[in-house]
């Protein structure tokens, strides 16, 4: 995807391709742009130059005049704060992506909770969010997200709140579900550590622009610029 965005002074200038059955982790500081690289993806903002193509079709060309709406986009997406919908159980927050794909209730309801079954959720299927641990929540979210059956995920902060106790089990168990998704996946982080765990590949934003991109064997060799040797180094 090549994508430009300018937002009330900010530019964002991302070119990027992440190919199915991989993850790419996109890093950068606060205000780099990788929220704003995540929102064109996922249809939220309109790009102001580009286009962005997934599973070979343009979603977004702005000179074609194409962009597609969130709902009509192949993309799942986990977000920093989960947004899992507090009066409705585990079960049928799963079931929403079903709905979202026009499948029936009936219909939805199956699958989510075959994929409630694939991620241990079974025993707390009836439960609601606010009763869920942080990573019982998080599990609940990708669950979601991979039932929507998506040819992109984007996985927004995903380890940023949970507990230090818990973050190397869900770094394993995020790793073992991607292992088994056949789409691309883009990891949106600050934390050199999580992208080493979850992903084969970096892209470090700098003020909206592409400063280092490659391996990340390769990133934390020979760092590009002074923000990529902190990042490598976790600080």
């Amino acid at each position: 995807m090549d994508v430009t965005v300018d937002r009330g002074g900010f530019a964002l200038d991302l070119a990027i391709d992440v190919a199915p059955g991989t993850t790419t982790a996109l890093m950068g500081p606060n205000g780099a742009g990788k929220s704003t690289a995540l929102a064109a993806i996922a249809g939220l903002v309109r790009p102001s130059r580009g286009r962005i193509v997934i599973g070979g079709r343009p979603v977004d060309d702005v000179e074609a005049g194409v962009h597609l709406d969130p709902a009509r986009r192949r993309v799942g997406v986990v977000f920093q704060d989960l947004l899992l919908f507090p009066g409705l159980t585990v079960l049928d927050n799963v079931a929403f992506a079903g709905r979202m794909r026009t499948r029936s209730r009936r219909r939805a309801r199956a699958d989510a909770a075959a994929w409630v079954a694939r991620f241990g959720l079974t025993e707390l299927a009836d439960r609601y969010p606010a009763q869920l641990s942080g990573g019982q929540a998080q599990r609940v979210a990708l669950a979601r997200a991979l039932a929507a059956e998506p040819e992109v995920l984007l996985l927004d902060e995903p380890m940023a709140a949970l507990d230090v106790r818990v973050r190397e089990q869900s770094r394993r168990e995020l790793v073992a579900h991607l292992t088994e998704y056949a789409g691309a996946t883009l990891l949106i982080t600050h934390d050199f550590g999580d992208a080493r765990a979850i992903a084969g590949r970096g892209v470090v934003l700098e003020q909206g622009r592409i400063t280092q991109a490659g391996a990340l064997a390769e990133l934390e060799a020979t760092p590009a610029s002074e923000y990529v040797a902190r990042l490598v180094r976790g600080g």
